[in-house]
């Protein structure tokens, strides 16, 4: 986005770049969110109002529950855009949990302030913000309550403020002064020596899993440092003269975007390296994205920003990527087989094909064992409701028949907190358990037919005998 100009957006790693008329064009914007997928996007500026839209920028909304002459300084968002947190430079910290439909103004934290930069956890739950005042507050229930870090040097004008994807490690910089981090929620601040002191910084970004850090300074260049090498590097890539405003990440550390004023949009981004090896051969890697993968240990870290893309042959997935970009994968070359195993969670958007699905039901795997009551069984299934319907992101005719997930977590209380799907080992135990109580009441209404067929033909002989 541009200040008194257009909201920009990319989605081939910053190559191309193209303009969305349907916001606002000369509008003072300042700030801009993004939900993983980049489909829901949250942008506000200088005395003007909070926009959003749900379809990558094609279309925006402006969200008339937030103020509409606030100072907006920062705006971070929930990896799926439910959970958004605004500030206001001179004002307060606003939080909404529906995709920004409706905005609450949080007394806890302090108002009027000089706020500067609000950060978010991937769930919203955890949000850490920053001021001009060298103040550095965290809330750890979705922004309801805020507490003030006074581990963090109040004499430093914060500027920015990065979270990873749980909340847990924050960095923070301002100016002059130095990055600090922390990795226990915003608690204990440390501050990182191998960064310049006298810098004024402007912005930081961070992976998910905080194992990646940039920093942009104005005047000053950029810098970035890993937990492998434990060093702030000055990328000698990017022009050092430029008056770096903003600096953002992906979820590996892998691609970073930055701008300058004026200067332009400058990105950075790993260079495809081949992956080899003999069949059999093992190594974690990490999902980047666009069909990459990131090899993330030795001895594959002697490939600097190597990935291996989907055009690899003979390779076999030895667990998925899931949503959450912390979560690692493995990866061997065995063609061979044609197997993929993971010991963690696939997630999929639509439909999987296969000829055969196999659930583990080995008692060995199991424990707590308790036994069910089939005749309550058959009567909560009874009373559950059952219709026909089609997924939202399916046509009309894709119709689909069952019970909703929240009716059936109400009646059986299944899969832990989880309402919103239903485990198939579950339905199929449901099914099981309401069968074999069926096969009892049938048991009954045999037994006492068999005891009336009986009366029946004692009185038969009485009236014989008569």
């Amino acid at each position: 986005m541009a200040y008194n100009g257009g909201i920009y957006t990319s989605a081939n790693f910053g190559t191309t770049w193209a303009e969305q008329s349907n916001a606002p064009e000369s509008y003072p914007w300042q700030c801009i969110a993004s939900s993983a997928d980049g489909s829901r996007l949250a942008a506000a500026g200088y005395s003007g109002a909070i926009y959003t839209s749900a379809n990558s920028g094609a279309t925006w909304a402006v969200q008339s529950g937030a103020p509409e002459s606030a100072l907006w300084f920062s705006i971070a968002s929930s990896s799926d855009g439910s959970h958004l947190a605004a500030v206001a430079f001179g004002g307060g910290i606003y939080i909404s949990t529906n995709f920004g439909a409706n905005w609450t103004l949080e007394s806890s934290a302090p108002n009027p302030e000089g706020w500067y930069s609000v950060a978010s956890s991937s769930d919203g739950s955890h949000l850490a913000a920053v001021n001009s005042g060298g103040g550095v507050f965290t809330s750890t229930d979705f922004g309801s309550d805020w507490a003030q870090q006074t581990g963090a040097p109040a004499s430093i004008p914060w500027a920015s403020v990065a979270s990873s994807f749980d909340g847990s490690h924050l960095a923070i910089v301002g100016g002059p002064g130095g990055i600090y981090t922390s990795a226990n929620f915003g608690t204990n601040w440390s501050v990182q020596s191998g960064a310049p002191s006298s810098a004024y910084w402007a912005s930081i970004a961070s992976s998910a899993d905080a194992s990646h850090l940039a920093a942009a300074a104005k005047g000053g260049g950029i810098f970035t440092w890993s937990n492998s090498a434990v060093v702030w590097t000055l990328q000698s890539g990017a022009p050092a003269s430029n008056s770096w405003s903003s600096i953002a990440s992906s979820a590996d550390g892998g691609y970073l975007a930055a701008v300058a004023y004026p200067g332009g949009i400058y990105t950075s981004k790993p260079t495809p390296i081949p992956f080899t090896g003999q069949p059999g051969a093992s190594q974690q890697f990490q999902y980047v994205g666009n069909g990459a993968w990131q090899p993330l240990s030795a001895p594959l870290s002697a490939l600097p920003g190597g990935v291996l893309t989907n055009l690899e042959n003979n390779v076999a997935l030895r667990s998925l990527y899931v949503v959450d970009a912390s979560q690692f994968v493995q990866i061997a070359l065995d063609g061979s087989t044609g197997n993929i195993t993971s010991t963690g969670n696939i997630m999929c958007g639509g439909s999987v094909y296969s000829q055969n699905v196999l659930l583990t039901s080995d008692r060995n795997a199991k424990e707590r064992f308790a036994p069910v009551r089939p005749q309550e069984v058959l009567a909560r299934v009874a009373a559950l409701p059952v219709s026909e319907w089609n997924y939202k992101n399916d046509s009309a005719q894709t119709r689909h028949m069952g019970p909703m997930a929240q009716d059936f977590r109400a009646a059986f209380s299944l899969n832990g907190p989880d309402d919103k799907h239903i485990a198939s080992v579950d339905e199929a135990g449901v099914a099981l358990a309401a069968i074999q109580g069926l096969n009892e009441q049938l048991k009954e209404k045999q037994k006492e037919i068999d005891e009336l067929a009986a009366e029946v033909e004692e009185l038969k002989k009485l009236v014989e005998k008569k």
